[in-house]
């Protein structure tokens, strides 16, 4: 979710070359069978939406009795990434940052 260095998140994963939607478990371990993967390029929104989402699956799993430890883990990891969107300068994700499908 969040890289180790301390960085904002990747705004998104994708292949190189236009894939299915859909593959299979036996697609996915074929050699080859998506191409090549990369990461974009990291991205303030996409660290915010990393926040956003660990926190709303904390206060969910909270809400149904969760595991409390499984909680926190999600609830720090919600915070760690506000606190790296808040104090990162703004970065805004270039689809022209890396080889793939460019825009959505």
């Amino acid at each position: 979710m969040l890289p180790s260095n301390g960085g904002l998140a990747s705004h998104k994963a994708h292949n190189h070359a236009w894939s299915a939607f859909i593959i299979t478990i036996e697609d996915e371990n074929k050699e080859n069978s998506v191409g090549t993967r990369s990461a974009m390029g990291q991205s303030t929104p996409a660290t915010y939406a990393v926040a956003r989402v660990n926190a709303q699956l904390a206060r969910m799993w909270s809400s149904k009795g969760g595991d409390p430890t499984y909680v926190a883990t999600l609830w720090d990891a919600a915070e760690d990434a506000y606190a790296r969107a808040t104090s990162i300068s703004e970065k805004t994700y270039d689809p022209s940052d890396s080889p793939g499908p460019g825009k959505y």
